[in-house]
């Protein structure tokens, strides 16, 4: 569907659970906050909420959390998601996905992306808070059932200020690697302040060349021939061809991940209406994020689903 600013909304980022079982410092605030069952959405409303976005023409559905392997159900809405119409991925910190990735890919899980920040045992722990051989497994058994694999990096000072190897093990698994730029938000504030780096200071340091642009992520060139993406919301913003809004766990619509609007979808969703009012509010996407002028979103990313 088209909203305002005449862009095609398709794409719904669904966060699952707010459970995780890694503690990233940039996700979630200390101490990690958590809901209460009842204020989760159930799997039945989630069904309800795809039919709702279906409706609308929305055709790429991503399944995030937290960590969306907690979720019991998770393999039936997958199931769902795709009788419904949708191309379903998962996003996941790989660490559990080792005994799901074949049932999952008999669900009808079409891609996978893992966040994967660094190759350092030491570092992984300080900065998640797990077990790096356990992401390792993971990646290991989504290569395995031949899924389209991407691994994301969050860009953080000290914890991977060098990417060939991250770009090295991506290449090593056949995966895409994708640098993402540290996001500031309310919760976290402190974290990115301490950590974020200068994204285009990196480039020229790796001697980093540009070498295309393919939606949000614009991709580069290592003296050595390896390839990298970058996503720069900061430095290279790409609002204007934004197709996505997020759906969190509560139930709560999030046009735009950056700015503080939040629609309660919940009280809402046995109304005949419901469709219409759904397209109304998607309408309103806004035409982009604030966060040069310091407007930051106060829920946390681990909450809003990555």
């Amino acid at each position: 569907m088209l909203d305002a600013f005449g862009r095609n909304i398709r794409y719904l980022r669904l966060s699952v659970t707010d459970l995780c079982n890694l503690s990233c410092r940039y996700c979630k605030p200390r101490p990690v906050p958590k809901l209460r069952h009842e204020d989760l959405a159930s799997i039945d409303e989630l069904m309800s909420f795809l039919d709702a976005f279906a409706a609308l023409g929305f055709d790429k559905l991503r399944l995030t959390g937290g960590e969306p392997l907690l979720r019991k159900g998770l393999a039936a809405l997958i199931e769902g998601g795709v009788q419904k119409g949708f191309t379903v991925g998962l996003t996941t910190n790989a660490t559990l996905l080792a005994e799901r990735a074949a049932e999952l890919k008999s669900a009808g899980l079409s891609s996978v992306n893992v966040s994967l920040d660094t190759l350092d045992e030491t570092v992984y722990r300080a900065v998640c808070g797990g077990d790096l051989a356990d992401a390792l497994r993971g990646i290991d058994a989504a290569v395995r059932q031949g899924f389209p694999l991407k691994i994301n990096a969050v860009l953080q000072r000290g914890v991977n200020d060098d990417p060939r190897p991250l770009i090295d093990y991506a290449r090593s698994v056949g995966a895409e690697l994708r640098l993402i730029e540290l996001m500031p938000f309310a919760t976290t504030a402190d974290y990115v302040a301490d950590r974020a780096p200068d994204s285009r200071s990196l480039l020229r340091q790796w001697d980093a060349v540009p070498i295309g642009r393919e939606g949000k992520v614009d991709r580069y060139r290592l003296p050595d021939g390896a390839t990298f993406g970058l996503i720069a919301p900061l430095t290279h913003p790409f609002c204007a061809a934004c197709d996505r809004v997020r759906l969190t766990c509560k139930g709560e619509l999030i046009p735009c991940l950056h700015r503080p609007t939040v629609y309660p979808l919940r009280p809402l969703l046995k109304r005949k209406d419901f469709v219409s009012i759904l397209k109304s509010l998607i309408a309103e996407k806004p035409p982009r994020h604030l966060l040069a002028e310091g407007v930051y979103q106060p829920i946390d990313m681990g909450s809003i689903g990555g």
